[in-house]
């Protein structure tokens, strides 16, 4: 043994083990430290160790088996003993081992003086670099991990991350991700560093709740993720009536940990909470189903706020979340916007004698002024709710749509920007951002936040809908527009409205019987609602029944006032004034349009002139994307009623808004143009934008009732140009129903 023990060391065997061992400990502690600095995944740093413990037995070896002499290296049994170089090399490993220690030494020294400190000095002064004082004040809430082994608790996991989230929130100079994008993170086997690299955060807090009877544990630890240290842990263990108050001690933990000392010593008092437990768990299961954005969670999460409010009547959370979950249902179509106004004021009232100061309750209050049209003091009211709390539910996303309705556009998409970096994983904001692209004209940036969308929340049916539209508008791709939008039913089954999109689709591209299935899908759904009504009447018509299709939309447009609905009234609108005019009654077609849209009168009675402002507002009462359909049937009507004066300033607005909507180079419909230019007897033109619209796609979305059943076109009608359009589009529609019909799954099923 002493003998094998000698020839190790006369070879160098142990010096190079002792060099060996010193330079991979110092390679373990560099990438340890470095790494996560560089936001590397946990795995290179093991990668490295792993390569440097395999790599030891390699070494000695080739330490035994080769020596290295003046020549170069050489094995050790051809070199002669007495020429062997080995005391040479001795000392050359001496000197090596020295000079790795020292610089082994140097580091750890300057480690512990300068690196480590980096983090606490940064927070104990104010830093020269901005961004860097705002990094280190940042913090991302992970979803705790519901530990209780029943997945029907999930939701109260969820809620106490929401609820600490709104407390550190609460601290105005503490940059917080929104609960959307961490909740992002839900699930998934993503390392810190990735997560904190995403959200562009300094810090994460994680954790675990386990729910069993009364009882509950929390745990919750927080990260440095630059050091990858753990700057504070703890685990409560309370009865689950005081869990308020474990969610107020832990925020204040997760506070002083975080050194808020530095950022004023200013915690915000939290939102009081509900005095009622039940109560608190209804709330708690009613944000968990908005969050999934369909129309049935919307129904469920109505009747669990409602619950907690019949339970705690001073619960003033939930007022707010009911509120926004109307507002929810009517926007998305599934509530018809008249039945649930009543029921929102109401709420509102009761709500603000409990909490004048609620920010949810007074983004309520904008969102009636918006559907009021009263833009300005719904920007008054948005912009004072941004300031109370952190945005809160709809907010970004109505107070954008006022700016953007008064006219205001490069500060509508400012805010829009502004929202998604400051929530980069809300699909709700990637939504808002892909129909900024939309109207601005910009597919390919539409295409690319659809595609994001889909990304962030593969169970969010928008992001389908965007891309299905994007393609049917924009394009002129309707066979793969359907497509898409059947997927996102898939998702949301009940959505009446994409459901009767489909069906108009379907028409559009002579698949008569897919769309006739569909239609009565969605009327079994929604028998009353006015796109059920629009799509029986088209396709009525289409059958050559164009009696009972004017005796639908006459009721339609008597008893469902919804204009905005996507295509809905647009259709029935014009079947209703077709018929009043064939009966020799317009004046009455005027009345039941201003019955409708009383603030209307404006357009009939002012000319650009001594009302610019109307036709250069694209907002609720303005002429706007979608309700400038209606002004041609409008001016048509008054023109019928012998108000030609009425009829040529309702024109003037349209041409007035369509020349503002071209100079900002937003989204248009060059049919509309056509329609105008008809109506102002300006036929070539009308011709010219007829062939445009064919050229961009924009004819295909309805085609028949934009060419075949539209009267403003009957003196055209007869021109070659208007029929050779005509033929051409059958025949693009007869290709597109080919490739729709190739590329459906075999196996997929019509809702029936």
């Amino acid at each position: 043994m002493a003998s094998v023990w000698a020839e190790m060391k006369r070879r160098n065997v142990v010096r190079v083990a002792i060099a060996y061992a010193i330079v991979s400990w110092l390679l373990i502690e560099i990438a340890s430290t470095v790494f996560p600095m560089l936001m590397l995944p946990e795995w290179t740093a093991t990668f490295v160790a792993v390569l440097l413990i395999l790599g030891f037995p390699v070494a000695l070896i080739f330490a035994w088996a080769y020596e290295l002499t003046p020549e170069g290296l050489k094995k050790e049994k051809d070199v002669d003993r007495s020429e062997s170089a080995t005391r040479l090399t001795d000392r050359k490993l001496d000197f090596v081992i020295i000079g790795v220690l020292a610089v082994t030494v140097a580091y750890f020294i300057g480690e512990k003086l300068f690196w480590s400190d980096v983090t606490v000095s940064e927070s104990q002064s104010e830093s020269a670099s901005v961004t860097t004082a705002e990094i280190t004040r940042s913090i991302a809430v992970l979803p705790f991990v519901n530990m209780s082994g029943d997945a029907e608790q999930e939701y109260f996991s969820d809620g106490i991350t929401e609820e600490i989230l709104n407390a550190l929130a609460g601290i105005r100079e503490l940059a917080v991700t929104s609960r959307t994008s961490a909740f992002a993170f839900k699930g998934k086997s993503i390392s810190i560093p990735a997560i904190a690299k995403e959200l562009g955060v300094a810090h994460v807090l994680e954790g675990s709740v386990r729910k069993s009877g009364e009882r509950l544990r929390i745990t919750a630890q927080l990260i440095d993720v630059a050091s990858d240290r753990h700057l504070w842990s703890e685990s409560y263990d309370r009865e689950l009536t005081d869990v308020f108050a474990v969610q107020e001690e832990i925020s204040a933990n997760i506070a002083a940990a975080l050194k808020v000392s530095l950022l004023g010593e200013t915690v915000a008092t939290p939102a009081p909470p509900a005095a009622v437990p039940e109560a608190y768990d209804l709330y708690l299961r009613g944000l968990q189903q908005v969050s999934l954005q369909t129309f049935a969670a919307n129904a469920q999460a109505e009747k669990y706020f409602q619950e907690a409010i019949d339970i705690d009547p001073k619960f003033v959370r939930a007022y707010a979340a009911l509120g926004w979950t109307w507002f929810n249902q009517s926007n998305s179509g599934s509530v018809p916007r008249d039945v649930n106004l009543p029921k929102i004021r109401q709420l509102l009232e009761r709500g603000l004698k409990l909490d004048a100061d609620n920010a949810g309750l007074i983004g309520i209050s904008g969102q009636l002024a918006l559907w009021d049209g009263n833009l300005e003091q719904a920007r008054v009211h948005f912009g004072r709710a941004m300031t109370l709390d952190p945005p809160y539910f709809g907010i970004w996303y109505s107070y954008s749509d006022t700016l953007w309705f008064l006219g205001r556009l490069s500060e509508a998409v400012k805010v829009r920007t502004d929202w998604l970096q400051s929530d980069p994983l809300n699909p709700n904001a990637h939504g808002m951002m892909a129909f900024t692209h939309y109207f601005l004209g910009d597919a390919d940036a539409t295409f690319a936040a659809a595609s994001r969308l889909r990304e962030i929340a593969p169970d969010n049916p928008y992001g389908l809908f965007i891309n299905g539209l994007i393609r049917i508008v924009d394009l002129g791709d309707l066979a793969n527009g359907i497509l898409a939008f059947e997927e996102s039913l898939k998702i949301d089954p009940d959505d009446h409205e994409v459901i009767i999109l489909v069906g108009l689709l379907c028409y559009s591209i002579g698949e008569i019987e897919s769309a006739e299935a569909f239609i009565d899908k969605g009327r079994q759904l929604a028998p009353e609602n006015t796109m059920v009504n629009a799509a029986r009447a088209y396709g009525l018509a289409l059958r050559g029944d164009l009696t009972a299709a004017k005796q639908i939309s006459l009721d339609a447009l008597a008893e469902h006032r919804q204009f905005e609905r996507w295509f809905g009234g647009y259709i029935t609108l014009r079947f209703a004034v077709d018929e009043l005019i064939d009966r020799g009654e317009p004046m009455q077609a005027v009345e039941m349009i201003l019955q409708a849209e009383p603030k209307w009168v404006a357009f009939r009675d002012q000319g650009p002139s001594d009302a610019l402002h109307l036709s250069t507002n694209p907002g609720r009462y303005g002429v706007g994307p979608f309700l400038i359909d209606y002004f041609a049937d409008f001016a048509r009507a008054l023109r019928a009623a012998g108000d030609e004066t009425g009829a040529g300033n309702v024109l003037a607005h349209m041409q007035t808004n369509l020349n503002w909507r071209h100079e900002h180079s937003l989204l248009d419909f060059e049919s509309r143009d056509a329609e105008l230019f008809a109506l102002q007897g300006r036929l070539d033109d009308a011709m010219d934008a007829l062939e445009r619209a064919e050229k961009n796609g924009s004819m295909y979305l309805l085609w028949q009732y934009r060419l075949i059943h539209n009267r403003i076109f009957d003196e055209i009608r007869d021109h070659p140009r208007f029929v050779a359009l005509v033929e051409r589009v059958e025949a693009e529609m007869q290709r597109q129903r080919n490739e729709y019909v190739s590329k459906r799954p075999p196996a997929y099923q019509i809702p029936l």
